[in-house]
């Protein structure tokens, strides 16, 4: 996990205390989900246009680590 840049031994560590078992996810975006790190497509009324921005609908200590 420390080859990824930004990821240092502390986030790290963090991010394993956390979420444990990594398996327990049946796919990348099950765990981004879990991380609270999905984009969301913000739109109004029938208008496709629209920001997007980040969910944060995960656990908010993950997205602090990180």
């Amino acid at each position: 996990m420390t080859s990824i840049t930004g990821i240092g031994t502390t986030t790290a560590a963090r991010l394993l205390g956390q979420f444990g078992d990594i398996r327990r996810f049946t796919s990348a975006k099950a765990f981004a989900a879990f991380l609270g790190v999905t984009p969301m497509q913000r739109s109004s009324g029938t208008s496709l246009k629209g920001r997007t921005i980040i969910s944060r609908s995960g656990s908010t200590s993950m997205r602090a680590a990180l």
